[in-house]
């Protein structure tokens, strides 16, 4: 039962973990250690209802504890996964072409939106839209109200879209100039 809820969770887990201490090899550690825990201590699965927001509350308490007992600061790593935009199918190669770069320069933009935005909007993106938690269950990982958690993910759309449409701004007006 264990090993399946391993090979099931270890990468989304140790992802998560990346976003909450910059330190690969403590996440990669403190996860392991967590799944040694749930071998060790297997008959306390049973009464789990959702295993996974209870394994990223673990993984998010201890390395939270390794940060305040290494006395070091938070901070994310910048690796994130970008949801691909809605792909048509599209017959002419340009139009593929197009498409394909411009939706290359979306996930970039984005990419760069999410690396400005503040830690725990970081961490609240990532919980909500890669790994699909209920605000119910981010209330529970992060420890906070289900409004804030709410005023968390508001406040980093707001800020991805005010970013990203920048972006567009800027690409338009260069475009403009060079034309």
């Amino acid at each position: 039962m264990v090993e399946s809820l391993y090979r099931k969770y270890y990468g989304k887990l140790y992802q998560y973990g990346c976003l909450v201490h910059n330190d690969s090899v403590k996440v990669e550690d403190t996860v392991q250690n967590f799944f040694v825990w749930t071998l060790e201590h297997s008959e306390k699965l049973k009464d789990i209802k959702n295993f996974e927001a209870f394994a990223c509350k673990a993984i998010r308490k201890n390395l939270i504890h390794r940060i305040i007992k290494d006395n070091r600061s938070k901070k994310s790593k910048d690796n994130y996964l970008v949801t691909l935009v809605n792909e048509k199918s599209i017959t002419s190669v340009e139009k593929e072409i197009m498409q394909a770069e411009e939706s290359s320069c979306l996930k970039m933009n984005l990419k760069n939106a999410i690396e400005k935005l503040p830690d725990k909007q970081k961490e609240i993106i990532f919980l909500k839209y890669y790994a699909n938690f209920s605000y119910k269950e981010i209330e529970d990982i992060m420890n906070v109200s289900n409004q804030v958690a709410r005023n968390y993910v508001s406040r980093a759309l707001k800020k991805l879209k005010d970013s990203i449409f920048s972006e567009k701004i800027r690409a338009f007006i260069v475009s403009a100039f060079l034309a």
